[in-house]
């Protein structure tokens, strides 16, 4: 994908989460994006928001904002990364377990961020493998609940 690309598809994937996240509040989960990932604009999304960025520490997940971490049990919501999504909201991970691990029992919002190539009903999935309830990309919302 080129950089223009890039740019413009993750300020429509920015504009669905908008829309998406308004009627939100408290703390919430959110990732600093890789080279493959939507660059998301946390700041602008919904100002009744505290944002909390993911690190991994000892095969774990924290979840920092200023001198603060939180477990995931302690969000209201978290929005996900992933390779891929199917349309039941399975995520395709990048095998480490984290994000599977950590909200196996999680009950709060689980929002996942992709770009729309890479939502595909045929994405693998197994048991173990945690759920969105809804998926935002370039192009759409997706109800995955």
């Amino acid at each position: 994908m080129s950089v223009d690309d890039l740019k413009t598809q993750s300020e429509k994937i920015n504009d669905h989460l908008k829309k998406c996240l308004k009627n939100f509040s408290g703390r919430w989960g959110a990732f600093v994006s890789m080279a493959s990932e939507p660059l998301v604009d946390w700041k602008e999304l919904n100002l009744n928001i505290q944002w909390y960025f993911v690190q991994t520490e000892d095969q774990k997940l924290n979840f920092v904002r200023d001198q603060e971490s939180l477990q995931a049990q302690d969000l209201d919501g978290i929005c996900i990364p992933a390779l891929g999504f199917n349309l039941n909201g399975a995520r395709l991970g990048r095998g480490g377990g984290f994000y599977d691990r950590e909200f196996e029992n999680y009950k709060g919002n689980k929002i996942g961020i992709a770009f729309d190539f890479a939502v595909d009903p045929a994405i693998p999935y197994e048991a173990h493998d945690i759920k969105v309830d809804v998926i935002v990309t370039d192009r759409r919302i997706v109800d995955a609940a």
